[in-house]
């Protein structure tokens, strides 16, 4: 027999005891890859101090390899193409040696991850502080953005014994984001996968939010695992990094209310797909 909703608190536990996020990822994309100019001005933060002394972990990412051409109706090598710089990889440490921020710039993409998530208002002041870092190196440049994300990855650990287990402990039956099997299927593995695009009010015409939520329950070596990944991105976009930044009549930023948006939309999803108890127990 499933055990009473008031049990959830030993059955199903969040990563975190205020939350269950473990990774949320912060990104804008390109809509094409940044100039050699550019690569070099993101590599010039190797060497400055300022911050270093918050990103103290610098990598460079290189790209090339080997370009084929078909000839004969078979693949032959063409030439060798050298190695060279294509991005940048700066890292936060834990004392422990892990990390617990990274910013890594890639061709059209800078993403920005958090995997010690604390409240919203921290983790945004720093994330906002770090995509100005990579801003100053990135303008100018010919490359506009064309869409601004946030995903979320959530965990929460089943603790309880095989029979015990009941997915809609977790989850509401009622959500419109699972499919009528979910919470019917035997056994705690099972997964749900969706999609859809969302109209965003007082938006541009073009401008539309593309989701996707990933629920996966499986069995580990470490117990039963429940993971939502909710990924969201705003499309339409075709601006510039400074537009990005400029201050509105508000004092916030066009980034700061794209992610505050982002931000939002992913907790009206996690209220609709958890039960109230562990909506309440998550601060939602």
């Amino acid at each position: 027999m499933a055990s009473s909703p008031q049990n959830i608190k030993a059955l199903f536990e969040p990563a975190n005891k205020a939350h269950a996020i473990i990774e949320a990822v912060f990104f804008c994309e390109f809509h094409q890859p940044f100039e050699r100019s550019v690569i070099d001005r993101l590599l010039t933060l190797e060497h400055d101090e300022t911050v270093k002394a918050d990103l103290p972990g610098f990598k460079r990412v290189e790209g090339g390899g080997i370009a084929f051409s078909a000839k004969d109706s078979a693949f032959a090598i063409q030439r060798t193409v050298d190695m060279e710089p294509v991005g940048v990889l700066l890292e936060h440490f834990q004392p422990n040696g892990t990390a617990d921020w990274v910013v890594r710039v890639m061709p059209k993409v800078v993403s920005i991850h958090c995997l010690d998530y604390t409240t919203w208002s921290d983790v945004w002041e720093r994330v906002q502080k770090y995509f100005n870092v990579v801003f100053q190196k990135i303008t100018p440049s010919q490359t506009k953005v064309v869409g601004l994300g946030l995903k979320y990855i959530d965990h929460f650990k089943f603790n309880g014994q095989p029979e015990e287990y009941d997915p809609k402990l977790l989850f509401s039956p009622s959500s419109e984001f699972l499919h009528g099997k979910a919470l019917t299927s035997s056994g705690y593995r099972w997964h749900c996968h969706s999609g859809w695009f969302e109209t965003i009010d007082n938006a541009e015409p073009d401008r539309e939010c593309l989701n996707q939520v990933n629920i996966d329950a499986t069995g580990t070596s470490g117990g039963h695992l429940t993971k939502i990944e909710h990924s969201m991105v705003i499309q339409g976009f075709e601006a510039d990094t400074e537009y990005l930044m400029v201050q509105s009549e508000v004092s916030d930023t066009a980034l700061a209310k794209a992610m505050n948006y982002l931000h939002d939309s992913n907790k009206n999803v996690l209220r609709n797909l958890l039960t109230p108890e562990m909506i309440k127990r998550i601060n939602l």
